[in-house]
């Protein structure tokens, strides 16, 4: 008598494991693009961008990074690592 327990087809396991780790690596992508993002959204315009061991102790290098173009390129690029990341969580559950 043959046993009529189903069968579980080792490719369609190995799929399955192999979207889930997918998912999760693009889950953990898109977080750190938006950490990321905000980080370089705030920190431009924070206290700790002018008061920095650099800043100190390298008077030459002052004026760049105090420059708001400078500031604003840095923001420019948060917001772009937030968009990224914003479009990684929306494609997540497919």
């Amino acid at each position: 008598m043959a046993s009529s327990s189903p069968t579980v087809d080792p490719q369609s396991a190995v799929a399955r494991g192999r979207s889930l780790a997918s998912r999760g690596g693009r889950a953990i992508v898109a977080l750190a693009l938006l950490e990321l993002g905000l980080l370089l959204l705030v920190l431009p315009w924070a206290g700790v961008w002018r008061h920095n061991y650099f800043l100190q102790n390298w008077a030459w290098l002052r004026g760049w990074p105090l420059s708001p173009y400078v500031r604003g390129a840095v923001t420019g690029w948060g917001l772009i690592n937030l968009w990224l990341g914003t479009g990684e969580l929306i494609r997540l559950p497919r």
